[in-house]
């Protein structure tokens, strides 16, 4: 209720500036003459960016930005694993949990130092390599052949073989018509 809302719902059926409005405001004083509604509520959530959120019957999770096509089904099959095996999601929650107080400090190491930074004496290449072969035993576990989709995740584990590594490449190539080339779906 106290992150600013981004719009609301406009009286021709649109959307409006919300004037950068705590929601909670919204619902206290009214968006203009009315009063704020579940729609707004629902615009509201729909432009909150967190690493997941909750839309009225499912858990949204956040995917990774710039994943070049191939690899971008691989990161539903790295959800897919975790999230529908309820062991690789107890393993793998265990294994972060200790690190959960210095979440903010990791997701600042790894936006420095992509997967060699180090957080609290802990390499997250060596967690990304764990998460991910959980996930791909999750999926093997299912029977459908779906752990075959990790395999473009598993070579961008590889040191300097990372996607942020790959585009930072493409760019001192080719500037940034070749990022968006390189990662355009």
């Amino acid at each position: 209720l106290a992150i600013p809302a981004l719009l609301v719902r406009a009286e021709d059926g649109g959307v409006a500036d919300a004037h950068a409005r705590p929601f909670g405001a919204l619902l206290r004083e009214g968006i203009g003459a009315r009063r704020a509604e579940l729609a707004d509520w629902d615009l509201h959530l729909s432009g909150i960016f967190t690493d997941a959120r909750l839309k009225r019957r499912v858990v949204e999770c956040r995917a990774p930005d710039a994943v070049p096509l191939e690899a971008a089904i691989g990161v539903a099959a790295l959800y897919t694993g975790l999230l529908y095996d309820e062991a690789a999601l107890d393993e793998t929650l265990a294994e972060l949990a200790p690190l959960a107080p210095q979440y903010d400090r990791a997701m600042a190491a790894a936006a420095q130092a992509g997967l060699d930074a180090e957080v609290a004496g802990h390499s997250l290449r060596a967690l990304a390599t764990r998460t991910l072969e959980r996930a791909a035993h999750a999926l093997r576990r299912r029977g459908h052949g779906e752990q075959a989709l990790c395999e473009p995740l598993r070579a961008a584990l590889e040191p300097g073989k990372g996607f942020a590594e790959r585009s930072l490449a493409a760019f001192e190539r080719g500037g940034l018509p070749a990022v968006i080339e390189r990662n355009a779906l």
